[in-house]
């Protein structure tokens, strides 16, 4: 039986030699695009009234959004994101939506003394997915976003406690015109309004995730 299956297999090699100049009729597989979406902060959003206290920015503020869940929908079917291109499949990312950094592009950190204004200084924006997806136009993207705090130092320090709205889903969607091309990467820009996003409620806020896509362009 083991002599037979050889003999076969070596009629089988010597067949395909011979039709090595034959098309099987399946095209090749494209080569996928990038989908990379970039959340910023609205440039004009810079003020949080609390107790009668407007803030004013400082070197330590901190509001954190954790992003994840991220998909790219073509009628019902989908494709998952991940915050890398690498083999590690990181699924969420960690952003301070009141992140700051002078008008040269370089980060604010604990280290400057200098005062923070939105004449000097600009939010900054950071890539929360970038991952393969196969060509082709999807009408859908979705992503959770949620937070837990906001802190804010000047002219007092206030650390609240921040919430979803009851019965509100983390899962945000976006409904648009996505396009993938082979080899080249599609950039979606996504704009929260961190303060504006803030509802007070008792000794904490609610976060209404006043969110909007602003731009889509291919590199």
């Amino acid at each position: 039986m083991l002599k037979a299956r050889i003999c076969l297999s070596a009629v089988a090699i010597t067949f395909l030699i011979i039709l090595g100049g034959c098309t099987t009729g399946v095209d090749p597989s494209p080569h996928p695009g990038i989908l990379r979406v970039v959340l910023t902060s609205k440039q004009t959003d810079t003020m949080l009234v609390i107790s009668s206290d407007t803030t004013k920015f400082s070197r330590w503020d901190e509001f954190w959004a954790r992003v994840y869940g991220g998909r790219v929908y073509q009628g019902d079917n989908y494709a998952s994101l991940y915050a890398t291109t690498s083999m590690d499949r990181i699924t969420s990312v960690s952003q301070n939506m009141l992140a700051r950094e002078w008008l040269d592009g370089t980060p604010i950190t604990i280290r400057d003394t200098a005062t923070i204004t939105p004449q000097n200084s600009r939010y900054r924006e950071g890539t929360v997915f970038e991952f393969y997806a196969p060509p082709g136009t999807y009408d859908r993207l979705d992503f959770a976003l949620t937070a837990t705090e906001v802190a804010t130092y000047i002219p007092k320090i206030y650390i609240n406690p921040v919430v979803l709205p009851p019965g509100v889903p983390a899962v945000m969607s976006f409904p648009g015109s996505y396009t993938l091309q082979e080899d080249r990467t599609t950039v979606v820009e996504v704009e929260i309004a961190p303060f504006e996003s803030l509802l007070r409620f008792q000794d904490s806020f609610l976060f209404n995730r006043k969110m909007q896509i602003i731009s889509v362009t291919m590199l």
